[in-house]
Formats: C-alpha cells, structure tokens, sequence
C-alpha cells in the first residue's frame, strides 16, 4: 500500500506545507498591520495631547487604551498566525486547503478534492485496492502543480501602503520637533501627574516648605513670570474661589486654623497651575492632665488631684506628680524656676506621660510637648503658690512664788498652724560660780 499510495503522500506534504505559507502570509501581514496600528494610535494621541493637554483621567484613559490595542493586535495579528505556522492548535484543513489552491488554480480544485474524498472513503472499505489506484493515478496528474504560487508573499508589499505613511510622518516630526512628540509622549505615561500647559506666563510659589504645623496659619507666597504679567490671581479651594493679595511681585493668601492638608491651585485667567498641596505636621496636645498633690502627712491634710488645671496652690513640702495623656507627642519635659532647668518626663505608654516632684516655694514652671517633626516644642506657662510651712510661736513668762523666792513658776502659750503635738520644758541649773550642776527634759501637758 505504501508503493501505491506514494505520489498521495508527495501531494499531501505539498498540502501541508502550503498551510504553514497560508498563515506566514497572515504573519506577514498581520506584522505591517500592527506595526501600521501602534504607530497610528501613537501619532493620533501623542499630537491629540500636544494640542489640549488633558487632565490627568483622559490621559490614564489614552494610556491603557494604546496599551490594550497594541497587546490585542500584537496577539490577533502576530501571535495567532504565529502558533498556526508551527502548527499548535487548529489550522485549516486539507480540504480548505485545497479550496484556496483550487481558486488559483481552477482545473486543480475538483481533481485535489477527489483525490482527498477517495482516501477517505478508504478509511471505510474492506479492499481498496482499486481505490488505493484511483488515489495515486489522479496524484500523479496533480503532483507538478506549484501549490505555494497560489499564496505570493511578495503582494504584502502593497499593505506597506498603510504603514509607511505615518511611519514618515513621525519620523519627520522626530526630526523636525522632537520636542512634540516627547513631552505629550511622557505626560501620557506619567498620567497620575498634573502638568501646566504652556502658557504666557507661569506661577512659582516661594515658600521653601509646603509644611504647616496643624491648627496655625500660613501664608503662601507666589510670583508670576513670563511674557505677560497678570494683574490679578486667584486661589482654588474645593471649588471656591479667593483672591491674592498683591505686595510689590508677589502675591500673598493667608490660610487661617489650618487642620488638615489642603490641596488648591493658583489660576488668573484660564491659565491655571498644576495641583499644590500643603501638608499639615500633627500638632502635639495634651488632651488632659492631673495633678497628684501628696501631703506631708504631719499636715493632715488630705491628699488633692487638680484635674485640667497647672496653677495651683498647695502646702509647704508637697509631691506633686503630674499624668499628662497627650495626642501627636513622642516626648514631654518641665522648666522651673528663673534658671529654666530641665526636666523630662517619663514616657508611661503610648502619648502617656508622668513627672513627679517635691515643692517647697513658689514657682513658675513651663510644660513643653513636641513631637520628631516640630523643631519647636509648644509649651504653657503655669505657677504653683506654695502656703509656708511656719514655726511655731511660743511666749513664756516666769512667776516667783510670794513665799520662797526659790520657787518658780513659769506661764505661757504655744502655737502652731498645723498644731501641737507635745511641749517639752528644758532647764538647767548652776551652782553660785556659774557652773551647770543640773540639765533636766520635762514633757508638759497639752491643754
């Protein structure tokens, strides 16, 4: 069956070596289509976006609709004749094949059909050696003809017509003003970006930071250069507009109790600047405090908490221990007294601060709070008056008795702001020369 089938298999390696060419050909032009695709979205965008400068969604909308175009063309036009030209996947059959062959070929097209309508009729047939015959007289009278004529490679030329007019154009526009092309080129790829479209004149702000500490004010600083010099600017907030105030080329905005970032922009006319952003620095506060008064205990006097409040006034030898809950604070200190000496605060937790300390007279102190972003601490000024502590008074007079001048009698009254507690009478006594022969310690009764 071999010998006989032989001038069948010479026709079918011819059949399928034409499939490959049928989709080389696609590749073909399916390569000059793309190349003519990206090339012409590229031109149509990059010019598109020269002359209007879109906002940043149109061009995030040019952006991704150039990217997918170019990937699904690549794939229908280069990819999928590609895979079909090694043969992975499903490819035409045989017998389109032989339709394409037989429309160039127009006495060939029957003869090709028979010949493949016979050998499958073998696939059925008990003896088939009469067809086995047929199959290879009809091949033999077929075999010649030069099926790969029937696909010219050569006539893809004429589809260069699509791609080499816009290949010149930008090639000359390349060469001609490059510029075009590259700045509307990147403002498309950088399209979470604002950009200023060019324009007779141009703001600049002068403020070295963009930084505000949060809940103070800050004045913006702008200048305009260009051509043309505009009388007058505005600023954009969330949509509502305000005027500049004009000092000599500059011009000034007063932002007032800033709380959270602002974002705004500076127009005159229908130019306007890109989008400005001034950020705020978390503001250290403290959010509430306590005062922990400890008594001396000869005092009697209870222990105290002042809630909120850094003036206060307490005894003569009081510890005082200060619990700060901040917000925004990484670190917390005191200053007391004229000499300002320092004194830093123990971190408890997160934002928790605590100090303590024993006063004895009256002083002024400061609390400062800050954070790793403020070189300046915030800082409140308080005062603590301090009741003294005073000694106790003592008056005494002294009696002779009527009748033995040797007897004595001693009278008085002692006294103290936060009372007695027990009263020792001390005395000595000398002899004639002055010499001490007795010291004696009486603890008198209270009355």
């Amino acid at each position: 069956m071999g010998n006989n089938l032989k001038n069948y298999n010479i026709l079918i390696d011819k059949l399928d070596r034409f499939i490959r060419r049928f989709y080389l050909n696609k590749l073909i032009r399916g390569t000059i289509y793309f190349f003519t695709l990206v090339i012409v979205l590229f031109l149509i965008f990059s010019l598109l976006e020269s002359r209007f400068y879109f906002d940043k969604f149109i061009r995030k909308i040019i952006f991704y609709s150039f990217i997918f175009s170019s990937i699904g063309g690549f794939i229908y036009w280069v990819i999928y004749p590609l895979t079909k030209y090694f043969q992975l996947g499903k490819t035409i059959s045989r017998a389109q094949a032989a339709t394409i062959i037989g429309d160039h070929f127009s006495d060939v097209k029957d003869k090709l059909l028979n010949v493949l309508q016979l050998y499958d009729l073998t696939q059925s047939e008990s003896n088939n050696e009469l067809l086995f015959a047929g199959i290879d007289q009809k091949s033999e009278k077929i075999k010649l003809v030069p099926f790969k004529s029937a696909i010219k490679l050569g006539k893809n030329k004429k589809y260069l017509k699509y791609l080499i007019p816009p290949a010149l154009i930008l090639i000359l526009i390349l060469l001609v003003s490059p510029g075009t092309i590259k700045s509307s080129t990147n403002r498309i790829i950088e399209n979470n970006k604002d950009f200023e479209a060019p324009a007779p004149f141009h703001f600049n702000i002068l403020n070295k930071e963009m930084k505000v500490v949060q809940f103070e004010d800050f004045d913006l600083e702008a200048s305009v250069y260009g051509d043309y010099m505009p009388s007058d600017v505005y600023i954009d907030l969330n949509g509502y507009e305000y005027r500049l105030e004009k000092n000599g080329d500059k011009f000034i905005y007063h932002f007032k109790n800033i709380r959270e970032p602002v974002k705004f922009q500076l127009f005159s006319g229908k130019v306007k600047s890109k989008t400005y952003k001034l950020d705020v620095i978390p503001k250290p506060l403290v959010i509430d405090f306590t005062i922990d008064a400890d008594y001396p205990a000869y005092t009697k006097q209870k222990d105290e908490v002042f809630k909120n409040t850094g003036d206060i006034v307490i005894l003569e030898g009081t510890k005082l221990k200060w619990n700060l809950n901040a917000i925004n604070t990484d670190s917390a200190f005191f200053e007391f007294g004229a000499n300002k000496r320092k004194y830093i605060a123990a971190p408890k937790s997160k934002n928790e601060f605590q100090f303590k300390k024993v006063i004895r007279n009256n002083t002024g102190y400061k609390l400062f709070i800050t954070n790793n972003e403020i070189d300046t601490p915030d800082s409140v000024a308080y005062s603590i008056n301090v009741i003294k502590d005073k000694y106790p008074t003592i008056t005494v007079q002294q009696f002779k008795d009527s009748l033995d001048n040797a007897l004595l009698y001693f009278v008085g009254d002692a006294s103290d702001d936060y009372g007695l507690t027990n009263i020792i009478f001390n005395y000595r006594i000398y002899d004639k020369n002055d010499n001490e022969i007795m010291y004696k310690k009486e603890k008198l009764k209270l009355k």
